[in-house]
């Protein structure tokens, strides 16, 4: 799918609220600095409009390094020409072109919007959420040929990234059941490569495993209790 990017022209961003710490926000983010980077707003509402307006008024980065997703076209005409910025309809295609990742969505899209781009995130992406109420936890799933090794042995319920980095010589993927019924499934990837599966983990027991070629009777699978 062709990615539809929509430039902005001058920014007006004189009037817009600031009240969100930006600078402390990013900054802490990495060593390299912030004019290096391209920030994606995903569900660009209230909350990501002022982390936008406190970027562009602190100067810590340019107009064009901004990418802004939501689904209503009179709201990205809205923000391209307040504040100058690239805006987007699709949340992946914002995604595809960022180093930071913000999510402004509200908190019931959380598990929806997460299985739509977290195939896409990859590693060194940061991703930030300025969801009020929502908190995602990050897992690891390593897997090699042909176990499956988790860097937390004590789970809580709630909503979690996991990333899927695999070890192995084979290509690998990662799914999530729970009683016999699939929760969610990784895209599948090659030797070295890693990827991120959004799921959400009620309080239970769940297996994850390999879904490829027999390669969960091979042993690739692991039994997790959800607390």
């Amino acid at each position: 799918m062709e990615q539809r990017i929509e430039e902005g022209p001058a920014p007006r961003h004189g009037t817009s609220p600031t009240r969100f710490r930006s600078r402390a926000i990013l900054g802490r983010m990495s060593t390299a600095p912030l004019s290096e980077r391209t920030i994606a707003t995903v569900g660009s509402g209230v909350m990501a409009e002022a982390m936008i307006a406190g970027l562009l008024r602190g100067e810590l980065v340019a107009p064009d390094q901004i990418v802004a997703s939501h689904p209503r076209p009179e709201r990205r005409d809205q923000l391209r020409t307040e504040y100058g910025i690239r805006v987007v309809a699709d949340n992946v295609d914002a995604v595809d072109v960022a180093d930071i990742v913000l999510l402004g969505i509200k908190p019931q899209m959380l598990a929806r919007v997460g299985r739509e781009i977290g195939p896409r995130l990859r590693r060194g992406q940061v991703v930030l959420s300025v969801i009020a109420g929502a908190t995602t936890a990050a897992l690891t799933a390593t897997e090699a040929d042909f176990s499956i090794t988790l860097d937390k042995d004590t789970l809580t319920a709630g909503s979690y990234a996991i990333t899927v980095v695999n070890n192995g010589k084979a290509t690998h993927d990662l799914a999530v059941e729970e009683n016999g019924t699939m929760k969610a499934t990784s895209d599948k990837i090659g030797p070295g490569e890693s990827t991120t599966l959004m799921v959400d983990l009620d309080a239970g027991e769940y297996v994850f495993y390999c879904s490829i070629d027999g390669h969960r009777a091979m042993g690739m699978e692991k039994t997790v209790t959800v607390t």
